[in-house]
C-alpha cells in the first residue's frame, strides 16, 4: 500500500518507494498525505482494496475439477463410440441393400445382363461415389463386391474391428443379408460372385 501517512516514517519510506516506481503519478505524490490521496485519488484506493481481496483456486480445487471431468469422460466416451459403431453398422447394412437394388437394375438394364462392380454401377449412376470409388469406404466401412456369370456377391468389413463396427456382413444375388456368426467376427467370404455363409446368420 502507497499511502503516505503522516507521524509513521515507515509507512512513509514504503510509500515513497512504491511512488518513485509509478512515473504516471505527480512529482509532489510521496508528499501528499492519507486524505488527500483518497480526496484525490478515490478510485487508485478502491482499485487497491479491491486487489487484496482477489483469490485464485486452489490446488485441491483444481484436481477436483480434473477428477470430475475424467469421470465424465470415462462414462461418456465409451458409450459414444458404441453409439458410433452401431450407427456405422447400420449404415453398413444400408450401404449392402443400395448395391443390392443397384446390381437388380443393373443385370436387367445393361446389355448382356451381366452384374457390375462398384465402379461400374456407379458409372451408371446406381449408388453414390463413396460406395463406387475404388476402394469403396463409406461410414467406417469397406465394400467389396465379386461377380460371376449370373451371379454376384458384395461384402462389408469394418475399416478398424472393433472401433469403427464390430460385424461383418455380406449379400449376395437373392437379396439376403448376412451377419458373421464368428467368434471374433470375421469377414463372410465372398469369391467369384458366391457368398460362403457357412459361418453367418441371415439378418433380413
Amino acid at each position: 500500500m502507497f499511502l503516505r501517512i503522516r507521524g509513521t516514517p515507515v509507512a512513509n519510506a514504503r510509500a515513497s518507494e512504491h511512488v518513485r516506481a509509478r512515473p504516471d503519478l505527480p512529482k509532489d505524490f510521496a508528499s501528499t498525505s492519507v486524505f488527500s490521496l483518497i480526496r484525490i485519488y478515490p478510485q487508485e484506493i478502491r482499485n487497491m482494496n479491491s486487489n487484496k481481496n482477489q483469490k485464485g483456486f486452489s490446488l485441491v480445487e483444481l484436481l477436483v475439477v480434473v477428477i470430475i471431468i475424467a469421470i465424465v469422460a470415462a462414462i461418456a466416451i465409451p458409450n459414444l463410440l458404441a453409439s458410433r459403431r452401431a450407427a456405422n453398422e447400420a449404415s453398413a447394412i444400408s450401404s449392402l441393400r443400395t448395391i443390392h437394388s443397384a446390381q437388380a437394375t443393373y443385370f436387367a438394364t445393361v446389355p448382356g445382363s451381366a452384374y457390375g462392380s462398384l465402379v461400374q454401377l456407379n458409372g451408371a449412376g446406381l449408388i453414390d461415389s463413396a460406395l463406387g470409388a475404388a476402394p469403396s469406404s463409406k461410414s467406417g466401412y469397406n465394400f467389396t463386391v465379386s461377380t460371376a456369370p449370373s451371379i454376384y456377391c458384395a461384402a462389408a468389413a469394418p475399416v478398424s474391428a472393433g472401433t469403427t463396427g464390430t460385424n461383418f456382413y455380406g449379400v449376395e444375388t437373392d437379396g439376403v443379408i448376412w451377419k458373421s456368426t464368428s467368434t471374433p467376427p470375421v469377414a463372410v467370404p465372398c469369391a467369384s460372385g458366391d457368398l460362403d455363409p457357412s459361418a453367418a446368420s441371415p439378418i433380413q
